[in-house]
């Protein structure tokens, strides 16, 4: 009798262990620290450090992180850019699969050096507005001008330092960011409900005239729905500033809590198709 209840109880004990033994999620990204990627993969660790693991691992590239979470067997999570154009590029392995939510919606402003001069005026004139092209996603400023009736030029950079320096050194009049920019004056946005005074939505109603940005949350060997509890419970103003007044404050995290996932991933592939369309005019 001894035998069979010492029996049932280290059965008992094994099925405790093993539930208590399911591995945390794996967190990785192509950003370091100060990126917003890094900064809420970090708070999803320490708002649950039993069911995420205690370290953001940086793997250096989209590329590397792409590739790592195809060939894992581990749950793991990453944060890339929501709005791919190129379905062949080693970076988009964004699928219903892996789509677990967006981590809000970010607005462009079209931000200057402080200055007396009417800013509206400055950009419908010949304006240089510089902005970052990356290789992966394009950002529809071209459109955005020529809606608006602006003479005004595009400037691609390969990077948001690049375009920062640009301003500084007057080879460019304004930056086209997500970003409220430390010692800049933003005098127009893409987003309808901002404090900026003025909205590109007030010179003209094209697609584009709402342009917005997001990063994508994509898991494996994970509980999609369980992840994404977690993410908007960990970003909770009760929890966190993150999208208060931290690096995420100007992403809108109650549009995306209102969407479904399957709404969330249609509207990414929409977003996608209408960029491509004024790609393919303009080839």
């Amino acid at each position: 009798m001894k035998k069979i209840i010492l029996s049932i109880l280290t059965l008992f004990s094994i099925g405790i262990g093993g539930a208590h033994a399911e591995p945390p999620v794996k967190l990785v990204t192509a950003w370091g620290e100060g990126s917003i990627p890094h900064a809420v993969l970090t708070n999803l660790s320490e708002f649950d450090s039993s069911s995420f693991s205690k370290n953001v691992d940086i793997l250096g590239n989209c590329a590397t992180v792409a590739n790592y979470l195809q060939n894992t067997n581990e749950p793991t999570l990453t944060i890339l850019e929501a709005f791919y154009l190129n379905d062949e590029d080693p970076c988009n392995i964004q699928n219903e699969e892996n789509f677990v939510s967006l981590t809000g919606i970010a607005y462009w402003h079209f931000c200057r050096k402080p200055s007396d001069t009417d800013g509206i005026e400055e950009i419908q004139g010949d304006v240089r507005v510089g902005y970052f092209n990356g290789p992966i996603f394009r950002i529809p400023l071209e459109s955005i001008l020529s809606g608006m009736g602006s003479s005004g030029r595009a400037v691609p950079y390969s990077s948001a330092p690049g375009y920062k320096a640009a301003l500084e050194s007057g080879e460019i009049d304004y930056v086209f960011t997500t970003l409220d920019e430390p010692n800049m004056d933003c005098v127009l946005t893409t987003n309808p409900n901002s404090d900026i005074e003025h909205k590109v939505s007030d010179y003209y109603d094209g697609f584009f005239s709402n342009a917005r940005y997001s990063l994508a949350i994509l898991g494996v060997n994970v509980d999609n729905e369980k992840i994404k509890n977690a993410f908007i419970e960990s970003v909770d103003p009760a929890v966190s500033n993150l999208f208060v007044d931290g690096l995420a404050k100007n992403y809108d995290l109650e549009s995306v809590k209102a969407l479904s996932v399957e709404e969330q991933f249609e509207f990414t592939n929409n977003y996608v198709e209408e960029i491509n369309k004024v790609l393919i005019q303009e080839e």
